[in-house]
């Protein structure tokens, strides 16, 4: 699959990236726009922008279904279709880590501001909050509907689950103890 670039405001495409001929399932930038993550097939995907070199990341057995990235682009997680969270450190070849999977498949990912929890949605509608210093899930919801995406507000303390159906839920998250 292609990743492009995109100048929002000129719709010029800045960059083209040719990676596997797997179709792009899942991409995300770094905030300070130097790496780029995407996933193709069971295939995570690290790329450097300023020199368009790409290094890939194998650990899935099943397609990627969602992907994050820390700020800094150093850590990254994906899900997968069978519900398997993996935590990647993009600074080494060290094999990933996993988190507790989830009973169905990913649908959103998204890192707390400080990059300490994780928060994580399937299919099914359930939503969990997992610590990644310690994979212990802090805290879990269910929606009650399948779900198609998720979204964590930038303070961290909301979540928003858009269902199949086109419900949205929200779901204010309790606290850190």
């Amino acid at each position: 699959g292609t990743l492009r670039l995109w100048h929002i405001d000129s719709s010029d495409c800045l960059r083209e990236l040719t990676g596997s001929g797997e179709p792009v399932r899942a991409a995300t930038l770094a905030e300070d726009g130097r790496v780029a993550i995407s996933a193709a097939a069971s295939t995570l995907w690290r790329w450097d922008l300023l020199t368009s070199t790409r290094a890939a990341r194998h650990g899935h057995q099943a397609d990627i279904t969602a992907v994050t990235l820390t700020r800094d682009g150093r850590r990254a997680l994906s899900g997968d279709d069978t519900g398997r969270l993996l935590l990647w450190n993009l600074e080494d070849d060290r094999p990933a880590t996993e988190l507790p999977a989830h009973p169905a498949a990913v649908v959103g990912l998204a890192l707390g501001p400080d990059a300490t929890e994780v928060v994580s949605a399937d299919a099914n509608g359930t939503v969990r909050v997992t610590r990644l210093d310690t994979k212990a899930v802090r805290c879990e919801h269910t929606t009650g509907g399948p779900a198609a995406c998720m979204a964590l507000d930038p303070n961290g303390e909301q979540v928003a689950v858009v269902g199949k159906d086109g419900a949205v839920w929200l779901w204010d998250l309790p606290p850190e103890p």
